[in-house]
């Protein structure tokens, strides 16, 4: 689990470096060459996205931000399958010879393969059930704040969602209203009709 086995294009995620930089937005200045280890390159990256003030995220580039969500997309769903996959520790007594049985050989069974169904994206390209989508839902839901999206039952680490909101309005799919709340536009809607 971790930023180790995401899958990244280290071109690509020179690319996306090179543009943030180019955007004036990052306090300091992303050094990614091809000597770098992968993961100090995207902790690099993802560091530098984080930092960049609410002020002026609107001016991250919709590539970066599309690449970033990518990336904390990939390390939500290695949270879901580790979850999934290690079952809840449960202390048992410990058995002593006189209170085991003999062991019965029993033919082993087959196990079937599992497949995985693929799943799929919304009409913005996030993948469903992951948390950049549960918040175009939410702001399908009506205006809202980002310090209430933190409050959210499926934002359980309360992160804010600048990075995916800027992406959307440079699609025009959402905007602010005169609160300052975000709300997502009904042009979009119908577009979609």
């Amino acid at each position: 689990m971790g930023i180790s086995k995401l899958k990244v294009d280290m071109d690509e995620l020179g690319k996306m470096s090179s543009l943030l930089n180019d955007a004036g937005i990052v306090k300091n200045k992303i050094k990614i060459d091809k000597k770098m280890k992968k993961v100090d390159a995207i902790e690099s990256f993802m560091k530098a996205v984080e930092s960049i003030p609410e002020k002026v995220e609107n001016d991250i580039p919709a590539e970066v931000t599309i690449f970033y969500n990518a990336l904390v997309d990939q390390l939500e769903a290695q949270v879901a399958e580790t979850k999934k996959d290690k079952p809840e520790k449960v202390d048992k007594p410990k058995e002593t010879k006189k209170d085991k049985p003999e062991k019965v050989d029993k033919p082993k069974e087959k196990k079937e393969k599992v497949v995985k169904e693929k799943v799929g994206e919304d009409e913005f390209g996030y993948r469903l059930n992951t948390k950049s989508h549960f918040f175009v839902e939410e702001l399908k839901k009506g205006p809202i704040a980002m310090k209430d999206i933190k409050e959210c039952p499926w934002n359980d680490n309360k992160a804010t969602y600048f990075g995916t909101f800027s992406a959307l309005k440079k699609v025009g799919a959402v905007s602010k209203d005169e609160d300052g709340k975000m709300v997502f536009n009904s042009k979009w809607d119908e577009k979609e009709k």
